[in-house]
């Protein structure tokens, strides 16, 4: 009589081939997920930026600080949110975090044109970037 010898588990040309598989499909996935993550810190500043710009025509309207805001704009330059805001109107001051918008300082800066239209930039390396309203691009 003859016994069977059954063989359990995998050849190593089997374990092979699938370790191959497994490095192709990360070698698509993992610049696809870094990618990702810049996109998804890049609307995490566009929102912060929103956010600003929408509590800001809320407190002008208020009148809370329009008219320190319009001496120091007179000239249509950048107000730094960090330098004049008070702590009762947010707990902390969201700095940009994504490699577009980072810029020299890390700082959003309001704008205001005189006409009620605020935008919201950045500086990256010394070039006016808009955050808010999202230029088309």
């Amino acid at each position: 009589m003859k016994k069977i010898i059954e063989n359990k588990g995998f050849t190593l040309v089997e374990l092979i081939v699938v370790i191959g598989i497994l490095a192709v499909l990360a070698s698509i996935a993992i610049p696809n997920l870094i990618g990702m993550v810049e996109k998804s810190k890049q609307a995490k500043d566009e929102a912060n930026a929103k956010l600003i710009a929408d509590a800001t025509i809320m407190w002008m309207a208020e009148d809370q600080f329009s008219n320190s805001f319009n001496e120091y704009n007179s000239h249509n330059l950048e107000w730094p949110l960090g330098k004049y805001l008070n702590k009762s109107f947010a707990d902390e001051i969201p700095r940009p975090i994504s490699k577009k918008y980072k810029g020299n300082n890390g700082e959003y800066y309001i704008n205001h044109d005189g006409n009620g239209k605020i935008t919201v930039v950045v500086i990256v390396d010394g070039e006016r970037v808009t955050v808010y309203p999202k230029p088309v691009d």
